[in-house]
């Protein structure tokens, strides 16, 4: 995939996250580009500059879990989903997607008319490539988008005070 699908997906995920924050109840701590403190413990986040942030991005986030091995739309939802809350799970969302597609009875996914479960593991191997390589990409983002709103939720019921963050979740869930 083109460092161009990478950008298009930086600059979308950019609009959720901004410049420096260092709200007590946010669970990745101090950010800024949505980089946390708690996942890199030893940055100086405040002086954290965009090319940095970019270069993280992309190595961390788009190449190490094989997101540029997707198609450009879902890459670009997966990478940010991935951005807001880790790669894994977001891959993880990805797999129960895919999952969850039921395809018209005339367009099996595979030869045999049945379409076989992927390992829910977070990681993008060939069958998850292949699996999301036959559903339509807007029949997966959609599919996708209520897991992703679900996952939030699912982490406000877990967590109340984090339902102060809900909204803006819900948003970016759909976007």
């Amino acid at each position: 995939m083109t460092r161009e699908t990478f950008n298009r997906a930086l600059t979308e995920t950019l609009r959720w996250e901004g410049g420096y924050a260092n709200d007590g109840q946010d669970r990745g701590g101090e950010t800024k580009f949505g980089i946390s403190k708690r996942q890199y413990p030893g940055m100086d986040i405040a002086g954290l500059n965009l090319a940095t942030a970019t270069a993280i991005y992309y190595r961390d986030y788009w190449l190490a879990p094989n997101i540029d091995r997707l198609p450009p739309d879902i890459a670009c939802k997966v990478f940010d989903t991935g951005v807001n809350m880790g790669p894994r799970k977001a891959v993880q969302l990805l797999q129960h997607a895919a999952n969850a597609y039921r395809p018209a009875a005339s367009q099996p996914l595979d030869g045999d008319g049945h379409s076989p479960e992927l390992t829910i593991d977070g990681v993008i191997g060939p069958k998850t490539l292949a699996r999301v390589a036959a559903i339509p990409a807007p029949d997966l983002l959609r599919i996708f988008r209520d897991y992703q709103e679900a996952r939030y939720r699912q982490i406000v019921d877990r967590n109340p005070p984090q339902r102060r963050f809900l909204a803006g979740w819900l948003r970016r869930a759909r976007a």
